[in-house]
Formats: C-alpha cells, sequence, structure tokens
C-alpha cells in the first residue's frame, strides 16, 4: 500500500495528466514507526541477513517456477495465525463440536471466513526483502526519500488526488497511526481533498473483508470516490471521523 502512494507521487512528477481522481489507502504501513507492533519489533531486530535465511525458501521443482527464490504462503499464514493463536484455536475448536453435533457445513460461517483467511500464496523473495529493508527499515516513504530508477519520488508533487486512509482500531499488524500518516507527508495537497476513517473494533483483517468492510468501510469508500469523480452528482457527505498519528 506505501508503494501505491509512492506510484501516485511518480505519476504526478512524471505524468500528472495520468494521476488517479481518488486514492484510498487501508491499513498500510506508511510510516511503521508511527505506531509500534510485533511485526515492526521484529522488523528492528532481524538483520536482513538473518530474514532472509529464516523466510525465504526456492519454490520444489514439482511446480510452477521452480527453484525462484519466495516468501512462501505457508510462512505468512503461519505469522497470522500466531499473532492470534488463542482466538483461531477456540474458532476450530468450537467448529469441532459444531461438526460432532451435525451443525457444521462446507459453507457455513466459519469456512467461509477460513477459505478466505487461509487462501495465501506465495510472494517473490525481491520484492518482500525490498519492502523490508526500504518500507520498515530505512522508512523511505516516511521520510519522502523514495527513489525509483534513479528518480526521487516527491509526495509533496501530489497536488490534486483526493486521498483517504482507513485504519482499525484493533490492527495489530498495522496500528492506528501508520497509514494516517500518510496525510501530514501530502504537503501539497488541499486539506479539503484529505480524509480519513478509524474503524472502532475491527482488526487489519477486519478493515478489508467482513462485517466492518460491508457495512461501514465500503460506503464510506465509494462514497469518497463518488464525490471526487469528475462528472458525479455531489453525494451526501459521509460521516468521517479523523484518526490521530500518535
Amino acid at each position: 500500500m506505501p508503494l501505491t502512494l509512492a506510484a501516485t507521487a511518480y505519476l504526478a512528477g512524471q505524468e500528472p495528466e495520468a494521476q488517479p481522481r481518488s486514492l484510498v489507502l487501508i491499513g498500510g504501513p506508511v510510516d511503521p514507526d508511527a505506531a509500534a507492533t510485533e511485526v515492526t519489533d521484529f522488523g528492528r531486530r532481524v538483520t536482513m541477513g538473518q530474514l532472509e535465511h529464516l523466510a525465504i525458501q526456492r519454490v520444489g521443482f514439482k511446480y510452477k517456477g521452480a527453484g525462484r527464490l519466495v516468501y512462501p504462503g505457508l510462512l505468512q499464514l503461519q505469522s497470522f495465525i500466531t499473532m492470534n493463536a488463542e482466538r483461531h484455536g477456540k474458532a476450530f475448536f468450537e467448529q469441532i463440536f459444531r461438526a460432532s453435533r451435525g451443525e457444521a457445513s462446507d459453507h457455513d460461517a466459519h469456512n467461509r471466513f477460513y477459505d478466505e483467511y487461509l487462501a495465501v500464496m506465495d510472494m517473490t523473495a525481491e520484492f518482500y526483502l525490498s519492502t523490508v529493508e526500504r518500507i520498515f527499515k530505512n522508512r523511505e516513504i516516511a521520510t519522502n526519500s523514495f527513489v525509483v530508477d534513479g528518480k526521487p519520488v516527491d509526495l509533496a508533487a501530489i497536488t490534486r488526488v483526493a486521498v483517504m486512509t482507513v485504519e482499525g482500531a484493533n490492527d495489530d499488524i498495522s496500528a492506528p497511526g501508520q497509514c494516517v500518516a500518510a496525510l501530514k507527508l501530502l504537503t501539497g495537497l488541499a486539506e479539503n481533498k484529505k480524509a480519513s476513517h478509524l474503524e472502532a473494533g475491527a482488526g487489519h483483517y477486519g478493515i478489508f473483508a467482513g462485517k466492518s468492510w460491508r457495512l461501514n468501510i465500503r460506503p464510506l469508500v465509494l462514497n469518497f470516490i463518488d464525490r471526487n469523480s469528475v462528472g458525479a452528482s455531489r453525494a451526501k457527505q459521509p460521516q468521517i471521523s479523523l484518526a490521530s498519528s500518535q
């Protein structure tokens, strides 16, 4: 997500007419140091060499892309589940009892959720390692020092793209403050083109899927996009709360 912000700034500087009319940033670590989490603490402790040794593997010879270095989806999933092991353990424990009583089905709420939650994929080593180094360790987005192909990417170049951030109050991966930090970096953007929303009770996954997304966040996002689209009728102003950067 921070790279989406950088891409928008790159377009603003290189091809202004190619900029989007609006940009919505949801739960991303624009400034990881704005609020500490287990993820940011781990990123500070481990060296890049240690991380490559611990997290990077080669694709097996039976699969497409054999030999390519990746951050395996199963390792990603292990990290997610470990952070909330008690909650996931309870969910599966209760599902076993529902199944024993004949109350479970292939398409019940538990299976619908985990069919999606467990659907992970490998991430290329190049992308994963560069993201950790440049976004988390060097904080190149947070310090407005990101460079692409030798060209500095200046976030202040964004002057006409309406930008909205969305965070979950209970997000323990990208904590509140990390995403909304983007708005302070957009020094060339008028305040009336900035908005943020802090979703009460939502964790990281909850701001992308589930009831919080469907009932609260999605309508706000669509309304924001509509209001900033050329030719769109002016929609009713949504109730958008400002989240502090802590």
